[in-house]
């Protein structure tokens, strides 16, 4: 492979500007490449030139895969190669994808879909309830993990002496949870490239060709990840991987079986990136707290803007609140744009207050799980659509059962899970059962049935309607859009923009074959382009991101480390890990903090700092001004009043908002009028701000200066 320069190439993939151990690997003629790096040392860059140069001399039926573990990361990864026009035969999939696409082609006599981890860990929850292990119904997550390791592995190991159950009492939860998966006609990861593998197997056949496999952050592998990688015979595979950032080890990641592959191909080279010579107080950081080495001062060193930052807050709610004003400074001084920001959390449930929180100071954000995170009427929808292609998908059906309200309520949900499991039968199928043997009261079974009869046309016309017909079709039959007749309140409008908006994503052509092809996206973690806004994340979720900022919130005992790792020597590795990992996700600065108490109300518990706090540096060179718990409700509220001071707009200033005129708001700054709707219940203008996104303001209320008349 001669080493000549790209066409049309951006600077990180100039030859020139290669380090020798980058080169090495971009132009190695070796079967199997494997290419060691720490964080941030060039390992993507020269994956990525590796890729494009086998791209070049592929033949036109033969495909180059690159294989990511996320869909944020496949996203970052396609648009690295569309950067240059030696793109052309690159696939880019997660290895979900992949495996996704085979079982579809090899497999596409039933109906299954994909779960998720929620959905996954409510099922062990149910499971351990049903057991009689109420103690543990509440914190499912260490026996989910368990179960999910053991099942990406394939093997095992016997529980440590700590763990709540016992080696044959989780091989109980497990066999049950097997059990539901399959009478729901549902696959977790694991299941989905076990099942992949297997048809690959017995057809004798691979639905793709592979010519060459090439593998970002190998490190996150599971043994049932690396089974059907291998199962797919490409030509050759070369793999970058760190094992130092491996974030995955505790739901089965093992990068000992990425090495046992590489050692059964005839050629192998292994190339070490060398450490970068100009080493950042960030990734200094980062390997301090990997290696528990002492902090030290966190300062800027040579005066260039790269910094660790850190500080402490009173409650959980006034960390969010000095994030959430952190970042407005940088927005409003035009440092950086909202897509340049990330705000990282330990934890699903931080995640969503931060998101919550940032979108109550009108800063736009993009939660890096679903495009639709937090939008209830649309997951509705999904929920049917899913519904409509596999009933027997008790998480959906039961999402749905009663939205909108037609008097299906718990006892009779309750009745139900309890009829399915005792005749092993899909609440769908033991609905039906359930009304004709007389297990349910007359009322129950006449509601049921109404529910089935309105579901059951809706799977016809899945099966021949496009995925947006279907949507719409949904919409109209359930009224989960309820008609106004009073007026339209903001809320009610913004549901409505947010609806059509997602509907516009459907596929408008096809039938069944579209509609299931884009839910498997969405159970993938579907990520429609690059986030424009604050990108809000889980650590894990956003290990392919890499941004200017960063801000790692949640540093404290039981959080990060999180609860079940501290009991584990290897789980608390990997905690070290993710927080290495998170903090070197920023590129400029990342800033740290943790909070002295966590919970709401009078619920509110004193907290720990995390124990890895001191190997990230000993002095804070981020320093809001200190004030008490007191103190911070006293400035909170008087920043409230502030922002209600304005006054109250007059009927005649509502009547001079017209469209196309440029005006002023006081707290989202200057934008263009769009549009103005006015009657006798409300009056309302929608405005697209310079850099708050488009709003819907209710014009009794909200004061607009004229800038400029668009008449």
């Amino acid at each position: 492979m001669p080493d000549r320069p790209l066409p049309d190439r951006p600077p990180w993939l100039d030859p020139a500007v290669w380090t020798d151990g980058q080169r090495a690997a971009i132009t190695s003629d070796a079967g199997a490449v494997i290419l060691r790096g720490g964080l941030r040392s060039g390992k993507t860059t020269a994956l990525i030139a590796r890729t494009l140069r086998h791209a070049r001399c592929a033949d036109a039926e033969d495909a180059v895969y690159m294989i990511t573990n996320t869909a944020v990361g496949a996203v970052r990864l396609r648009s690295m190669v569309g950067a240059t026009d030696a793109g052309g035969g690159i696939e880019v999939r997660t290895v979900h994808e992949l495996a996704t696409q085979v079982l579809r082609a090899l497999d596409a006599s039933e109906d299954w879909t994909l779960s998720d981890s929620d959905t996954d860990r409510s099922r062990v929850r149910r499971i351990l309830s049903d057991l009689g292990y109420r103690d543990l119904s509440d914190r499912p997550y260490d026996v989910w993990r368990e179960i999910r390791q053991r099942r990406a592995r394939g093997s095992h190991p016997p529980v440590p002496s700590s763990f709540p159950l016992t080696d044959d009492e989780v091989t109980e939860v497990m066999e049950m949870y097997c059990a539901s998966m399959d009478r729901t006609r549902t696959l977790d990861p694991p299941g989905l490239l076990r099942r992949a593998t297997d048809a690959m197997e017995e057809n004798k056949r691979r639905p793709v060709r592979v010519r060459h496999l090439l593998i970002d952050d190998a490190e996150n592998l599971s043994p049932v990840e690396v089974g059907f990688l291998r199962m797919l015979e490409a030509d050759s595979v070369t793999v970058a991987m760190n094992p130092d950032a491996s974030v995955m080890a505790s739901l089965g990641a093992d990068p000992s079986a990425v090495e046992e592959w590489m050692t059964d191909w005839p050629t192998a080279h292994e190339v070490d990136l060398a450490r970068k010579k100009s080493r950042t107080p960030i990734l200094e950081a980062a390997e301090r707290v990997l290696t528990d080495a002492a902090g030290r001062d966190t300062g800027k060193g040579d005066g260039k803007a790269d910094a660790i930052q850190m500080f402490t807050a009173p409650s959980a709610t006034a960390e969010r609140e000095r994030v959430a004003q952190a970042i407005r400074e940088v927005i409003d001084r035009e440092e950086y744009a909202p897509g340049d920001v990330a705000v990282l959390a330990p934890t699903e449930s931080l995640r969503d207050e931060c998101a919550a929180t940032l979108r109550g100071n009108d800063l736009p954000v993009d939660v890096l799980a679903s495009p639709w995170h937090g939008q209830a009427a649309i997951l509705d929808i999904l929920s049917y659509l899913v519904v409509l292609l596999n009933p027997n998908d008790n998480a959906h059906l039961f999402r749905v059962i009663n939205r909108p309200s037609r008097g299906i309520g718990r006892k009779t949900k309750e009745r139900i899970r309890a009829y399915a499991a005792e005749n092993n039968l899909s609440a769908w199928d033991a609905i039906e059962r359930a009304r004709s043997d007389g297990a349910l009261t007359s009322r129950a079974r006449r509601v049921l049935g109404r529910f089935r009869d309105l579901v059951e046309p809706l799977i016809g016309e899945a099966r021949r309607a496009s995925a947006e017909e279907t949507a719409r079709a949904v919409l109209a039959e359930t009224e989960l859009l309820t008609p106004v007749t009073r007026g339209r309140t903001r809320e009610q409008i913004e549901r409505e923009e947010q609806i059509e908006r997602f509907l516009q994503t459907l596929p408008d052509a096809g039938d069944i074959e579209a509609l299931r092809a884009f839910l498997d996206r969405v159970a993938l973690g579907y990520a429609p382009g690059q986030p424009t806004g604050i990108r809000v994340a889980t650590i894990r979720a956003a290990r392919d991101t890499t941004v200017p900022v960063v801000f790692v919130v949640g540093l404290e005992e039981g959080e990060l480390p999180a609860g079940h790792a501290v009991r584990r020597e290897s789980l608390l590795a990997e905690e070290r890990r993710r927080l290495a990992v998170a903090i070197s996700r920023g590129t400029s600065t990342t800033v740290l903090s943790w909070s002295q108490s966590r919970g709401s109300g009078r619920r509110e518990e004193p907290t720990s700092r995390s124990r890895f706090w001191s190997n990230v540096g000993s002095i804070p060179t981020y320093r809001p001004q200190t004030e008490d718990a007191e103190d911070y409700r006293t400035s909170l509220r008087s920043k409230q009043a502030s922002s209600t001071s304005s006054p109250q707009p007059t009927e005649e200033d509502a009547n001079a908002i017209r469209p196309g005129q440029r005006v002023r708001h006081a707290k989202l700054g200057s934008g263009v009028v769009d549009h103005v709707e006015q009657d006798e219940k409300q009056h309302v203008a929608t405005v697209t701000f310079d850099k708050r996104g488009t709003k819907t303001l209710n014009l009794k209320y909200a004061s607009l200066t004229i800038l400029e008349d668009g008449g």
